[in-house]
């Protein structure tokens, strides 16, 4: 296996798997890391371009163990065999998607929350304190332990009978929703300056350091009660 990361620049990494797949065996899995280009894009100019994956990791990497793993629609079903063996190896648990989209799969759930949490602000509902509030004390104690899915299922007798009883609440909710906009002016610069009342600019690395702390103390207790727990 051989993998690049260098910035999330379409050209340059073009130009750079073509370099790498000229000094590689035919058979050799190429790895892109990025977080939104297609797999496709990066890859079709290649000569083996079946060999050719994209991963994607959230930061801090060493921390957190879902990688996503993302087929062009010519990657060979083996390639993506022998990739996932090889993050499993290495203790992570890899997200192999079906078929390729912008954004992948965590990037476009996070990307969904962060365009909702937005509009929450510019509509005057809440300030980002608050919403942040509702994501750290609220809705983020679900997810460290059960998927957006589970939830739902545990919250009905199911996740049919969860359509059936709250579907209905679901969809009208959802019609309410504002397409997406481009996150800028006056609303990006309140929400700034709210975050920097609570991490002021020149703290960013001491807080960078606490996520790295807390996430670290998360996996402990979760790696604790899969051992634990029957």
């Amino acid at each position: 296996m051989f993998k690049e990361c260098i910035p999330e620049d379409l050209e340059r990494k073009r130009e750079l798997l073509k370099t790498i797949e000229r000094h590689v065996q035919q058979d050799t899995i190429i790895v892109s890391f990025a977080s939104a280009l297609l797999p496709s894009l990066l890859s079709e100019h290649l000569d083996h371009k079946e060999n050719f994956v994209v991963v994607h990791s959230l930061k801090p990497t060493l921390l957190i163990k879902s990688t996503e793993v993302v087929p062009s629609p010519w990657t060979n079903t083996n390639t993506l065999k022998r990739l996932t063996k090889i993050l499993e190896g290495l203790g992570l648990l890899p997200i192999v998607l079906l078929k390729e989209i912008d954004g992948y799969t965590m990037n476009r759930i996070h990307y969904c929350l962060m365009a909702e949490c937005y509009h929450l602000v510019k509509g005057g509902y809440c300030d980002a304190v608050d919403v942040d509030t509702a994501m750290q004390e609220g809705l983020g104690q679900w997810y460290p332990f059960l998927g957006l899915f589970e939830i739902e299922h545990l919250n009905a007798d199911g996740f049919v009978a969860l359509c059936k009883r709250y579907g209905n609440a679901h969809y009208e909710v959802q019609k309410s929703f504002l397409p997406p906009e481009r996150m800028e002016g006056a609303t990006a610069k309140a929400i700034h300056n709210s975050l920097c009342e609570i991490v002021p600019l020149d703290m960013l690395e001491e807080q960078r350091r606490f996520r790295i702390k807390a996430l670290a103390a998360l996996q402990k207790m979760k790696d604790d009660l899969d051992v634990n727990d029957p």
